[in-house]
């Protein structure tokens, strides 16, 4: 099967392309994730080989930016759906946001090519169960907006053919503290258990990933009540297995590293 190959120069050519009836179209932006998935001569998880008849590449789009409108406690940072991790990781308003968590985070993603490669709004749309970029979008209450002018809080869409336009995050009042923490088999490998933390005045809220299918968002309003908080979640979720590590050391984990993600907040 050959591929339809696009590059539209608005939204609104994107969002048309992406929505042709009878035709599977999907959006091209960093590539890190897309383009070993199209490939034929590789078997890997998620393949879309010979599933995909349209390729929509969006490097045209004006959808690479991070701006901040108005003030902290009413406004939002608002970030292009095409911004690379490269430019999230050295922002000054990402890196003033809850302590700099989510330039942090972008930072851990991966190494040097991928963050100058791969897209906030790949991320999103690709995301894993515990890719910490998202788990930290989550905690800061992060929304996800499309074309359509549709708004998103769980950050999940479960239309392939809407193309996200940017990420919004709300401008946090008063001191507002963020962390992160994992537990990987090796320091540059994907984590196996992460959790980032919001913590101000009013509370404690913490996006735990690796441990089920969904996040889990824990929320309390002190730091005592995490441990309780957390497991009364453990019980609820369908826990996940894979090679890196049992569903049993998972929610082993599960508590300790959202206590070691507020502490990190705290310092």
């Amino acid at each position: 099967m050959s591929l339809q190959y696009n590059r539209p120069q608005t939204v609104a050519e994107a969002a048309e392309l992406l929505q042709q009836p009878g035709r599977r179209a999907v959006p091209l932006a960093g590539g890190t994730w897309l383009t070993p998935r199209l490939r034929t001569d590789v078997d890997i998880p998620g393949s879309l080989a010979g599933e995909v008849d349209v390729v929509v590449d969006l490097a045209d789009l004006p959808l690479s930016y991070v701006v901040s409108e108005g003030e902290a406690g009413s406004g939002a940072l608002r970030i292009g759906a095409t911004t690379r991790l490269s430019v999230i990781m050295d922002d000054p308003l990402c890196q003033a946001l809850a302590g700099g968590i989510l330039a942090e985070a972008a930072r851990r993603a991966g190494p040097l090519n991928l963050r100058n490669s791969a897209t906030i709004g790949g991320c999103v749309a690709a995301r894993g169960p515990v890719l910490e970029l998202t788990l930290v979008l989550a905690a800061l209450n992060g929304s996800v907006v499309f074309s359509d002018g549709s708004a998103d809080s769980t950050l999940r869409t479960s239309r392939s053919d809407l193309l996200i336009t940017e990420i919004v995050v709300p401008w946090p009042a008063g001191d507002v503290r963020g962390g992160l923490a994992r537990v990987a088999r090796t320091p540059a490998d994907q984590p196996i258990v992460a959790a980032a933390a919001v913590v101000n005045t009013s509370g404690v809220r913490v996006v735990l990933g690796g441990v089920a299918q969904q996040e889990l968002v824990v929320t309390v309003s002190s730091a005592v009540d995490l441990a309780e908080a957390v497991a009364v979640q453990l019980a609820a979720a369908q826990p996940i297995a894979d090679f890196r590590g049992s569903a049993e050391y998972r929610q082993a984990m599960a508590p300790i590293i959202a206590r070691r993600a507020v502490e990190a907040a705290l310092r």
